[in-house]
């Protein structure tokens, strides 16, 4: 492999900020005609529309949604928090529950019923930012080739021949905001270099020692059967794809990223499960 050129000559670094509201539909009407149908979010369920909607009625920072026991049926209760100086007193305001059909219930306290299902109505029918957040970069990282270019994510690189699709779901997420709020998606232009080719090593290698890191825990500190082996061998197997991935990419061998997965897989050297799988056993240790 080359380890002196890089593959990739220019490509966009690309962030974005989201509103709290995505029309869901729209989403998945846009994706599924690029091709990518199965990255649309799922709709919130009717109980997270329905602490959506408490959320918004009970806004002082003295009212706490809080689950009660059994919360896919009893739902929630709201709290009013009153500081002293050495202890803090709560009381019950409210009482919410949901039903399998959406019908908003007030078990106990007094609150306008009849607003708090026309918000829980309305929670279902948007995507929260985080959701929509989360599919953006399942997009990048499984479609674009994309890496991340910051530790806690936000920012990211996509080359040069992923650009215009990236630039399709850009169009698509954008149209899909619900007024008043927006979703605002940027793609800047980015020429490779010497120091931009250090940077994206450095992330991909902190995103692999990362992930790699989590395996090798997971691995020895919990006592895991033959399929959970298989699982977590297969989970290995995709870091070394993900890998050899990037080194497609960049024409640059990873060999710090490669020991990382090395040291995560040496929990597998004594589980017969992994090693019977020949499929998994060359993806992981090949």
């Amino acid at each position: 492999m080359n380890t002196s050129a890089f593959n990739v000559s220019a490509g966009s670094m690309s962030w974005w900020t989201l509103g709290p509201q995505t029309d869901p539909a729209i989403l998945s009407n846009g994706l599924s005609q690029l091709g990518l149908p199965d990255y649309a979010p799922p709709p919130r369920t009717w109980l997270m529309s329905l602490k959506a909607a408490l959320a918004e009625m009970f806004a002082k920072p003295e009212e706490l949604i809080r689950p009660l026991r059994h919360k896919q049926t009893n739902g929630y209760t709201v709290v009013i928090e009153s500081k002293g100086e050495h202890d803090n007193t709560y009381d019950r305001s409210v009482n919410a529950s949901v039903d399998e059909e959406g019908q908003v219930f007030i078990t106990a306290g007094e609150a306008d019923r009849g607003e708090l299902q026309r918000l829980t109505n309305h929670y279902r029918r948007v995507l929260p930012a985080a959701s929509v957040s989360d599919m953006l970069t399942d997009i990048i990282h499984g479609q674009l080739d994309g890496i991340g270019l910051k530790a806690n994510g936000g920012l990211y690189f996509i080359p040069e021949q992923h650009v215009s699709r990236w630039l399709d779901v850009v169009m698509v997420v954008e149209a899909a905001a619900v007024s008043p709020t927006t979703n605002d998606l940027s793609a800047v232009p980015l020429e490779m270099n010497a120091m931009t080719l250090r940077d994206i090593k450095r992330s991909i290698t902190r995103e692999i020692e990362s992930a790699s890191e989590r395996l090798w825990k997971d691995i020895t500190e919990n006592q895991l059967g033959d399929e959970a082996l298989l699982n977590r061998a297969v989970r290995a197997r995709e870091l070394r794809e993900r890998i050899r991935q990037y080194e497609s990419i960049l024409g640059q061998a990873l060999d710090v990223c490669h020991q990382h997965v090395d040291i995560a897989v040496q929990a597998f050297s004594v589980a017969s499960a992994v090693q019977e799988d020949d499929e998994v056993y060359e993806g992981v240790f090949g």
